[in-house]
């Protein structure tokens, strides 16, 4: 393990991390999740891929119900892939895996449904509201309410997932961001903007320049202030930053 990848994953922080898209990139992000595989038992970072999580739809469509809809279906995509990396490593005690679906079953289940009886069972679930989501508006007649789960608290669910594999450190969720729409990253600028670095930390992999939106649903400033880090695979970001100065100055030079 290099100084690189323990610098993305050994600190909670937020964080872009910038580079070509290349075959080299792509290897430091699979070592990071080969490196940081979900393990119960033991307080250490545990890194989650995140894949199939760009929604693309219309921007002119019904706003409110626009991010309400992306920021559903990042928060199942987010729980779904973090269980089935748990159900493929952790060897779980029935006695915690049960605690974790009553909560499940309490808090999110529609009473009209029969509880759910094993991580299996549920992650179908997380899979079918995330389906409907996606396809919300393909469907003629959507209807929420025929989902069994409509709605999850994301960071309440983490918290729980923490206490069934007995691990108290941070979920990092990699994800590569170079060609997603705006509408899924306003889902994750919002995460950005939350404070729940103890149990979410995202790591962004894209090319500077790449990620054109800055704001939230809320139309709050995502800043690497006080929002996320940065750290620099090579030397992409100097030279991105070097383009943009010569384009202001008036330079024809690139």
């Amino acid at each position: 393990m290099n100084n690189l990848e323990k610098n993305i994953m050994e600190q909670n922080r937020h964080q872009f991390i910038y580079g070509y898209n290349t075959s080299e990139r792509q290897m430091l992000l699979d070592n990071l999740i080969r490196l940081y595989v979900i393990e119960n038992n033991v307080d250490k970072p545990i890194g989650i891929y995140l894949s199939e999580f760009n929604m693309e739809f219309n921007d002119g469509r019904d706003k409110i119900r626009l991010y309400s809809i992306a920021r559903e279906f990042l928060t199942f995509n987010i729980i779904y892939s973090i269980l089935k990396e748990v159900l493929n490593n952790c060897a779980l005690d029935e006695e915690d895996v049960n605690k974790f679906l009553n909560k499940i079953n309490h808090v999110y289940l529609k009473s009209s449904y029969s509880e759910i009886k094993s991580l299996n069972e549920l992650l179908l679930v997380l899979k079918e509201s995330m389906e409907f989501y996606n396809n919300y508006y393909e469907m003629e007649c959507p209807n929420i309410s025929n989902l069994k789960m409509p709605f999850l608290d994301l960071t309440m669910v983490i918290k729980n997932i923490k206490k069934m594999i007995n691990n108290n450190s941070y979920f990092a969720i990699i994800i590569n961001g170079d060609n997603i729409s705006n509408i899924t990253k306003l889902a994750i600028n919002n995460l950005l903007g939350s404070r729940i670095n103890k149990d979410i930390s995202m790591k962004i992999f894209c090319e500077p320049g790449s990620w054109n939106v800055n704001y939230d649903f809320n139309g709050n400033i995502i800043n690497n202030i006080h929002d996320y880090g940065v750290v620099n695979f090579d030397e992409s970001e100097r030279e991105y930053t070097r383009i943009l100065k010569n384009n202001l100055g008036g330079s024809s030079e690139v």
